[in-house]
């Protein structure tokens, strides 16, 4: 049940110029149920959110695969 889409040889990540291992950057998880406050805890602080991971797919890994994420 797969999508078969054509995977091109040199599909890989590269990181960006500058970028650090995760292990030398400073990191704080936060973690808790639906509706407890994650994202304004956040915002209050002014703190990085990642982006939605559809959006990420959409953005990053479609276009590299030859697909319309549209």
């Amino acid at each position: 049940m797969g999508h078969n889409v054509p995977v091109p040889p040199d599909f890989h990540f590269q990181p960006a110029p500058g970028a650090a291992p995760l292990s030398e950057r400073p990191l704080l998880i936060v973690v808790g149920l639906t509706g407890v406050g994650k994202t304004s805890f956040t915002r209050a602080l002014g703190w990085p959110l990642l982006p939605n991971r559809r959006t990420l797919v959409d953005r990053y890994l479609l276009p590299r695969l030859g697909a319309d994420p549209a």
